[in-house]
């Protein structure tokens, strides 16, 4: 059994289904070379698509909560006209026409494991996952368990917020970008728990999402939660780096000292596991629910709806593991007597 990562998939794709509004379609009469403009932006959209299809979810998350994660709404401009009247028609011959296109954006499954991309730093860990994989036959059952960004138990990649959040210095806690981009996410005693559910009940399938059933794990909600839970309840976007400093060829990908930003950059949008999660939307909040024939419901739960919600539960975990107690100190007296002075 292989505890992986969901950083195996940080460069898949996004499962984007494109929705043409009625009436918006592009004309058939068009010219020519004014629809070879219009594929090229098409072929432009594709190419752009991560960033693009960031700037559709930036746009959604302003809308009612029931639309925020079910689609992504754009507008591309129309192709420019490819040619006009002669100068004594007023008119031209061909109008510009925006063409709005919406997109849902499905959650993946565990089914989709074929389809998964990763970068070159995570590479290797896509690679090991493939040889764990491949290595079933009989007598030998092998599993992948794909786990979110862990949390829980005195932190790691949550570390730096928590302890920034702690002493409120500075006030305003980091989210690195715009902070819409989906981040999985698990408490490290669920993930335990999910490696003894597997051993007991040997299920069929062998690549299997270790992640909790946050509702929206939106990184902003998450720093946002532990801002409010802990510190000041403010935050401030930062800028993406521009590249991230390579991984020493001595060291794991998945050093946990490694820049948080790499890992709360993450954009998945995954659909948890119906071995641990039941009757519930999940993280992809597409409505879906497909148990499979293994599930018997009786999965027992630490933190099941993610970070956020067991914001003061994790709070006590941290302040446990690393012996943090919080205190206040009163100092009273008369005027001038130098209350300030020895406050200081």
């Amino acid at each position: 059994m292989l505890i992986s990562s969901l950083m195996a998939w940080d460069n898949t794709p996004r499962k984007l289904e494109k929705l043409i509004e009625p009436g918006t379609e592009e004309p058939d009469d068009l010219p020519a070379d004014a629809k070879a403009a219009g594929e090229e932006g098409d072929e432009e959209e594709k190419d752009k698509e991560g960033s693009e299809a960031a700037e559709a979810e930036a746009s959604v998350e302003e809308q009612p909560e029931e639309g925020e994660e079910n689609e992504d709404e754009m507008e591309e401009k129309s192709a420019e006209p490819a040619y006009e009247s002669p100068e004594d028609t007023e008119e031209p011959l061909l109008h510009k026409k925006k063409i709005k296109r919406r997109y849902l954006n499905h959650a993946f499954t565990e089914e989709d494991y074929k389809t998964r991309q990763a970068s070159g730093e995570f590479g290797i860990i896509k690679e090991v996952e493939d040889l764990v994989l491949m290595a079933q036959r009989a007598g030998i059952k092998t599993y992948v368990i794909a786990a979110g960004v862990l949390y829980g138990k005195g932190e790691a990649i949550f570390n730096s917020h928590f302890k920034k959040a702690w002493l409120q210095n500075p006030e305003r806690l980091p989210i690195v970008g715009e902070g819409k981009n989906y981040v999985p996410t698990v408490h490290v005693t669920d993930l335990a728990r999910m490696v003894k559910k597997i051993f007991e009940t040997k299920p069929e399938r062998q690549y299997i999402f270790g992640i909790d059933n946050t509702k929206k794990p939106r990184q902003r909600r998450l720093i946002q939660a532990i801002s409010e839970g802990i510190g000041t309840g403010l935050v401030e976007s930062i800028d993406i780096p521009p590249y991230f400093e390579p991984v020493h060829p001595a060291r794991t990908p998945l050093q946990l000292d490694l820049d948080w930003r790499k890992f709360l950059l993450l954009n998945i949008k995954a659909k948890p596991s119906t071995l641990f999660v039941t009757g519930d939307a999940g993280a992809g909040g597409e409505g879906e629910d497909e148990p499979a024939e293994e599930d018997t419901g009786d999965f027992k739960w630490f933190c099941k709806s993610g970070l956020a919600a067991n914001i003061q539960e994790v709070k006590s975990e941290f302040c446990k593991e690393r012996n943090l107690k919080p205190f206040k100190i009163a100092i009273l007296g008369k005027p001038f007597t130098g209350k300030s002075f020895y406050a200081k």
